[in-house]
């Protein structure tokens, strides 16, 4: 290829070489000072473009897991509130009088008397008591109010979840700055 410098050789030789067949590129007629800040100007740029797609595929993603969590409100149960009939004995201590007839006998002092012995006499005296009746009566005794209520309680989830770090390995004598405490240093000197 063309290795003299572009300066060097006279105008229509440059543009000879240029349009040379398998020469490319565009003719310059600047001085050199220019275009060497042109060409330095043009490879900062691709080089600054390549270490950046460079950079990109250096770029190592670390992931983990979290947990995700949700409730659902499940049935567990049922409760039915009914009456029943519950039959007990009760005794109940009621005071009650009744009369009793008290003969006594007497003697006397055989006093004369014109009655003759075996006429009819009776003596009638009526005896009463109290006996008990028994009514039922129904009363309330009591109510029974029936509701539900939301109680919080805390719950503790466990599980394992993992997630990705990023580790360093050097081999021989290697200086890595590395200030992020997501990278720890796992050297193994071979």
């Amino acid at each position: 290829m063309n290795s003299a410098p572009v300066n060097d050789l006279p105008e229509s030789r440059r543009l000879d070489d240029v349009n040379r067949p398998g020469m490319t590129g565009d003719v310059y007629s600047g001085s050199r000072e220019s275009m060497d800040s042109t060409l330095d100007n043009t490879r900062s740029a691709d080089w600054a473009d390549r270490e950046r797609e460079r950079d990109e595929a250096r770029k190592l993603r670390l992931r983990e897991e979290q947990l995700d969590v949700s409730k659902n409100k499940v049935q567990t149960g049922e409760v039915n509130v009914r009456k029943e009939i519950v039959e007990e004995q009760k005794t109940i201590n009621v005071p009650v009088s009744h009369e009793e007839i008290v003969i006594e006998r007497r003697s006397v002092n055989n006093d004369s008397t014109a009655e003759p012995v075996g006429a009819d006499e009776t003596i009638r005296i009526p005896v009463s008591e109290e006996q008990v009746e028994v009514n039922k009566n129904t009363v309330v005794t009591g109510e029974v109010d029936v509701h539900k209520r939301e109680i919080q309680e805390t719950e503790q989830v466990k599980d394992t979840v993992k997630r990705e770090e990023a580790r360093v390995d050097k081999t021989g004598n290697v200086k890595v700055n590395n200030n992020s405490e997501v990278l720890r240093d796992h050297s193994r000197t071979r």
